[in-house]
């Protein structure tokens, strides 16, 4: 993923940032609409998290539908961070402070 981030040269952010960021406070569709995409991705990461937690990869005590509200908030920060400053390195940590969050 975070390959993806800087891989382009460009440091440009993905379309759900750009959209959030320039129309979100005037177009009540993109609005809905960038709702049902993350909302969508929220689903997919919980149900990957769940099924980790059945096997126990993942404590029990653990909120998984707060760790993927979480995890969507972080992949969005760090396409906004790569966009800004796409050292890679800088990226790679704090994934990795984030993915610590899961144990």
């Amino acid at each position: 993923m975070i390959d993806d981030i800087v891989g382009d040269g460009q440091h440009l952010a993905c379309l759900i940032v750009g959209a959030a960021m320039e129309r979100a406070h005037v177009d009540q569709r993109v609005v809905d609409r960038l709702r049902s995409t993350t909302g969508s991705l929220e689903i997919a990461l919980y149900d990957l998290l769940a099924e980790t937690q059945l096997r126990g990869q993942i404590a029990k005590d653990r909120d998984t539908h707060d760790l993927a509200a979480f995890l969507v908030t972080t992949l969005q920060g760090l396409r906004v961070m790569g966009a800004i400053n796409g050292d890679r390195d800088a990226l790679m940590r704090s994934a990795e402070v984030a993915l610590r969050c899961l144990d």
